[in-house]
Order: C-alpha cells, then structure tokens, then sequence
C-alpha cells in the first residue's frame, strides 16, 4: 500500500480508536494492525505529531502494576475526526465510480 495513503488511513484509524476509549500506543499497534499493517515505529512518530499539532493528548495511568503512556482524543482532535471520516466517505465513494466505469 502507499505509504502516504496508508499514513492517512492509519491517522483515520488512531482517531476512530481513540474516540471510543483511551489507548497506549503498543494496544493502537495491536488494534490497528488486525486490518492493515502497520510497523510499530510508523506509529510513535506518527502519535507525537498528533499530539504535538493539539489533536491528541498523553496521560500517564497505572497498567498492571506499570505506569504506562494513554493516548486521548482532545476536542480538536474529535473534530478532526470528523473530517478525516468525510473525506474518507467521499474518496470511498469517487474511486468506487471510477473502478465502476470499467
């Protein structure tokens, strides 16, 4: 896969996950890599550019006795989410006609 469509659909990812629960970055590996795949150090950069840029925000909680790094959606980052989904739905929806057309 493109690495730059992939980054776009990993970051549509973090969002989706984080808008339902708080994670750490080894479960967004875990939970993303289950559909697409997804090398751990792609992601580190990836949550501290979210993070940096105010969409996300890092809190440290106990974890099996570890204090472990979570990562939450701020409210910029929700709204972000919303437009990532829109755009999403609408290259969804062109490339689906283009392939149709064949």
């Amino acid at each position: 896969m493109n690495i730059q469509f992939k980054k776009g659909v990993i970051e549509l990812c973090v969002f989706s996950i984080l808008s339902k629960k708080d994670h750490t970055a080894y479960e967004l590996v875990k939970i993303i890599s289950s559909s697409v795949k997804v090398p751990v150090g792609n992601l580190y950069p990836l949550l501290r550019h979210l993070t940096y840029e105010g969409l996300l925000e890092t809190t440290m909680k106990e974890i099996n006795g570890d204090s472990k790094k979570t990562y939450r959606l701020t409210k910029k980052g929700f709204e972000a989410k919303e437009i990532y989904l829109l755009e999403w739905q609408d290259i969804i929806y062109r490339v689906s006609n283009l392939i149709e057309e064949d």
